[in-house]
């Protein structure tokens, strides 16, 4: 395991919002990255949250990958809210 790691747990209005959520930044969780290793940890049956992981080999390199999903996480509650889904919060 790298030395430096963050878990970012994400709660959200509804399982449904979770599941949406988790299922769009595991697209980007697929992708490897140069030095770090991120995991989008689904939510658990009826659960409204969900964990973000994330490993790196070095400081500069945890904080760029999180703020990375941490972006990429704000774009799809954002788009969320644009698309008229049922959010409750």
């Amino acid at each position: 395991m790298p030395p430096h790691s963050a878990v970012y747990t994400i709660d959200c209005a509804s399982p449904e919002e979770a599941r949406a959520l988790a299922t769009s930044l595991d697209v980007e969780a697929s992708d490897p990255l140069p030095r770090a290793t991120v995991r989008v940890v689904p939510p658990e049956q009826g659960a409204a949250s969900f964990r973000i992981e994330v490993d790196a080999e070095d400081v500069a390199t945890l904080r760029a990958a999180s703020n990375s999903f941490l972006k990429w996480l704000s774009a799809a509650d954002a788009s969320l809210d644009a698309s008229g889904s049922e959010k409750t919060r």
